[in-house]
């Protein structure tokens, strides 16, 4: 209770080396280790958009497939155009993914408690096996653990007192990037965060006017739904 709160230099600072620790743990022999439990679909599916030009139908061994949406196919097939068609490229999209993880974890844990509280859960989810794990593996889970975490954090952020008008908005189109990743289960721990955010502050009025609510609809609409559209038409 008599800590020193930790300067804004600091926090930064330790921010910085908890983000270049990680990367030194994920990023060495990322393209020698071997393919790792739903990997070929993804990679071979992001290469099939790379030598197609299709960028809206993901093909798994010269077939449609629709196992998942569309958003982790994507960023990989980018890797892979610009960095070339191996397995190292497209798993750079969940190393980067994790990053954006630890600093959402951080960001999250700044806004509920403390600068020390939230480096320590950063630091704790950072060296955790399982985290690591599949930080390095060419799938969509990390993407969704990412727009799962900023998402419920926007939540948090938009009834604190004096929120940002872009937090509602911004938590939209988080909500649709899951979506997009991984279907309606990316809805799920965002929609319970916010349900009890709701129940908590049921005698305050909402948290933003009708027009960044509006914009928040639209967003999720546009990013979630969007390449559905697609395939539909």
């Amino acid at each position: 209770l008599t800590t020193p709160a930790l300067s804004a230099r600091r926090f930064a600072a330790t921010l910085a080396l908890l983000a270049l620790g990680l990367l030194a743990l994920l990023l060495p022999n990322l393209g020698a280790a071997p393919l790792e439990r739903a990997e070929i679909y993804f990679l071979d599916a992001a290469r099939a958009m790379v030598e197609s030009g299709d960028w809206v139908i993901p093909h798994y061994e010269g077939k449609p497939f629709f196992d998942k949406p569309i958003l982790s196919y994507w960023l990989m097939a980018g890797a892979m155009s610009g960095l070339g068609p191996g397995a190292a490229s497209a798993r750079l999209v969940p190393v980067a993914a994790s990053i954006g993880v630890v600093l959402a974890t951080v960001w999250l844990g700044t806004l509920l408690f403390d600068r020390r509280s939230a480096l320590a859960g950063g630091l704790v989810l950072a060296t955790t096996l399982a985290f690591l794990s599949f930080g390095r593996v060419a799938m969509s889970d990390t993407l969704l653990a990412l727009w799962t975490t900023l998402a419920v954090a926007l939540a948090v952020l938009a009834y604190r007192p004096a929120a940002p008008v872009w937090a509602v908005p911004l938590l939209g189109a988080v909500a649709g990037l899951g979506f997009a990743t991984k279907g309606p289960v990316a809805l799920l721990v965002p929609g319970l965060a916010v349900l009890l955010l709701v129940w908590e502050n049921r005698r305050r009025p909402l948290p933003c006017g009708w027009g960044p609510l509006a914009l928040g609809v639209l967003g999720f609409v546009v990013l979630g739904l969007g390449w559905f559209a697609l395939v539909y038409r």
